[in-house]
């Protein structure tokens, strides 16, 4: 009714929080009576996948989770195509990186279609079966990033941008919560404001960088350790709320004495943006 609708075309639960099976069975129930016309979930890995699927009585249309060419989700879309679900791309454009977005791979098919980087990789990803949601508030990208059905990448242009499959992620901070295993020694890439805070027992400074849009929530960052940690606090490190990406290998560790399990990157490359 708020919406002016008689019914919503598709509807995902966004994280697996809290009572996702209860959340799920009330999407079933909208289903049912013809309020949601497919539902889906998000950011659902093949270990979640496994704790969740035997309480769904309708399964998922989509789950949306993180791909592009550097991170192609081999394993968990082949479950997701054993159970006839949809892999949808956030993200499909690396969250504007420019390692992909200028990679020679990428520019040099951009040059021999015509067509720009990011056109490209939304044409690989259509071509690859997958749906692609590229954010955009600046109307020359939204038309660019439609105008893909004009031309077709040959197979053997399609296994190159695949060869280019690597470890690198753009992880939610849940699944790194809930999954740590899974990302140690992988690469990470944290795009969010810089903040300090202090051991007042040791004197010990730990540096993070949180997401703009989740200060509210302490499990909304990461902390990182640069470089060899030779840099210098605070002479060059930039202020807090500075904006910077982060990208570094991902470790877990246990403070002395403490049985919490903690995270971080390590020999980290810290930008200013």
């Amino acid at each position: 009714r708020l919406l002016g609708v008689d019914y919503i075309d598709l509807y995902l639960l966004h994280q697996p929080y809290g009572d996702y099976l209860g959340a799920w069975k009330a999407l079933e129930e909208a289903y049912e009576e013809g309020k949601l016309k497919s539902i889906g979930i998000s950011n659902i890995t093949v270990n979640l996948w496994n704790q969740f699927k035997d309480g769904m009585k309708v399964m998922p249309a989509v789950n949306q989770v993180e791909f592009n060419p550097f991170v192609q989700q081999r394993e968990l879309r082949k479950v997701m195509d054993e159970n006839h679900i949809l892999l949808e791309a956030w993200y499909p454009l690396g969250h504007g990186n420019k390692e992909l977005l200028e990679n020679e791979v990428i520019l040099n098919l951009a040059n021999k279609y015509h067509k720009n980087a990011g056109q490209i990789i939304l044409r690989w990803i259509y071509q690859e079966g997958v749906v692609s949601l590229p954010k955009s508030t600046n109307l020359e990208r939204m038309q660019g990033n439609i105008d893909i059905f004009d031309f077709q990448l040959s197979e053997e242009d399609m296994k190159t941008i695949t060869n280019m499959n690597k470890d690198m992620v753009y992880a939610t901070f849940y699944q790194l919560m809930v999954e740590p295993d899974k990302y140690i020694r992988k690469t990470l890439c944290i795009d969010g404001l810089y903040y300090t805070g202090q051991n007042e027992k040791t004197g010990t400074y730990y540096h993070y960088s949180i997401i703009k849009d989740a200060l509210a929530c302490c499990s909304q960052g990461l902390e990182f350790i640069w470089g060899d940690v030779s840099h210098v606090y605070p002479d060059e490190y930039p202020k807090d709320e500075t904006e910077i990406e982060v990208k570094g290998t991902f470790e877990t560790y246990k403070e002395p004495g403490d049985d919490t399990l903690y995270c971080h990157l390590v020999n980290s490359e810290m930008q200013v943006k």
